[in-house]
């Protein structure tokens, strides 16, 4: 099992492509630790992995975009699993706003999540892999918004422009202790968050841009997820891997 041995913790782990994570993680023999705002989601989350894999999962509150909450969430995942080798940062929120009509409370709401949730959840963890004297990997969740502009996203675009930059940031920072930092650029993803949040003419708009004409699967991001944690990307570090089917570099498609 390519993950066997390995303890990965999951933020945003209580639906859509963090409960895909999670499950990925889990098949692959990793010990997983499920965190979510939604403490009773990420309960339901570990539950479902230890049924179908077995072996032992724990659940977590937590709030991303408060220090204190992620130093706590770190210190149980440590102390339920024994210690950490990976965790991708999955907690994360939408904003689909015309930009004259975005509030400071509003810009300050996505990046309190997106951004400052990614910075803490990975500082700490990394932290905690530097005074273990261990290698370990982290995974951030950036977006294809990233890259290429889009309608009415400028607050959103901009926390996952920083994760981006953030990741690569500290990818070289962290080489001399052996810890690898990569990003994964989902195209839009098919959970339930986006299937209320998308229009039927957004969701027209998307399947005509993307390459291959169709939302990604959660299954399909979490696969990525589990390859950056693997032993098998151990020489890959501040990559940004699209996983769009082909959004951000397609042109104009005549069908």
């Amino acid at each position: 099992m390519r993950l066997k041995g390995k303890r990965v913790l999951v933020t945003g782990a209580a639906t859509g492509i963090g409960q895909a994570v999670a499950e990925a993680m889990a098949a692959a023999g990793a010990t997983v630790i499920a965190a979510d705002l939604n403490a009773e989601g990420a309960s339901a989350t570990a539950k479902a992995l230890y049924k179908a894999h077995h072996g032992s999962h724990h659940a977590l509150a937590v709030d991303v975009g408060s220090e204190a909450s992620v130093k706590a969430m770190v210190e149980k995942a440590v102390s339920h699993a024994g210690g950490l080798d990976a965790v991708v940062t999955v907690a994360g929120i939408g904003m689909h706003k015309p930009f004259l009509d975005v509030t400071l409370a509003d810009w300050q709401k996505v990046h309190g999540v997106n951004l400052q949730g990614t910075f803490l959840t990975c500082r700490e963890v990394a932290r905690h892999l530097v005074a273990e004297g261990r290698p370990g990997a982290l995974v951030t969740i950036a977006s294809g918004a990233a890259t290429r502009a889009s309608s009415s996203v400028s607050a959103y675009a901009a926390t996952k422009g920083g994760v981006l930059s953030f990741t690569r940031a500290i990818a070289v920072d962290l080489a001399p202790y052996g810890i690898r930092a990569n990003a994964i650029c989902p195209g839009p993803v098919a959970t339930e968050l986006v299937e209320r949040a998308h229009s039927a003419e957004m969701r027209k708009s998307f399947e005509a841009t993307v390459a291959m004409h169709r939302y990604a699967k959660p299954a399909e991001i979490a696969g990525a997820a589990v390859f950056l944690v693997s032993d098998e990307a151990s020489y890959i570090t501040g990559a940004d891997l699209a996983v769009d089917g082909g959004f951000v570099n397609s042109g104009v498609i005549v069908r």
